[in-house]
């Protein structure tokens, strides 16, 4: 009876892949990524305090590493990078972008939908993603 068992659960587990709906629906995304010093930012080698992604379907994207300190003062420094998304946890942007990113720091990703809809591409409005490191940093200037 167990190989039957075991069958079963590997015949169920097949079908529920076949049906599995998750749509891949390819969002551009425009991602600012936040370093705390100019040179971490200009070269993009240190490790950021935040990124924030949001889609920008029809503007396009500019990426940018001119890395002004924004606010005046702030110690902030942001970076601007293009990439797509298909809406989940394999997109390109999570799976790719965000390790080459953090490298070997943790980082926690929040991805948020227009409220009252389903977690689908279409319906992304923003990624936001911190540093996890366990310290208190600076990502804005309020």
């Amino acid at each position: 009876m167990k190989p039957f068992r075991l069958r079963s659960l590997g015949v169920a587990a097949f079908f529920l892949a076949a049906a599995d709906t998750t749509q891949a629906t390819s969002i551009n995304l425009e991602a600012t990524v936040v370093y705390t010093a100019s040179g971490d930012c200009t070269t993009s080698t240190g490790t950021p305090v935040l990124v924030t992604a949001v889609p920008a379907p029809n503007i396009g994207c500019s990426a940018s590493i001119t890395c002004t300190e924004t606010p005046a003062g702030s110690s902030l420094f942001p970076a601007t990078i293009c990439s797509t998304t298909d809406g989940t946890a394999n997109g390109a942007f999570i799976n790719t972008n965000l390790p080459a990113i953090f490298g070997s720091s943790p980082y926690v990703v929040v991805e948020a939908y227009t409220a009252g809809q389903l977690c689908a591409a279409a319906q992304l409005s923003g990624i936001t993603t911190y540093l996890a490191d366990g310290k208190c940093h600076k990502t804005d200037t309020s």
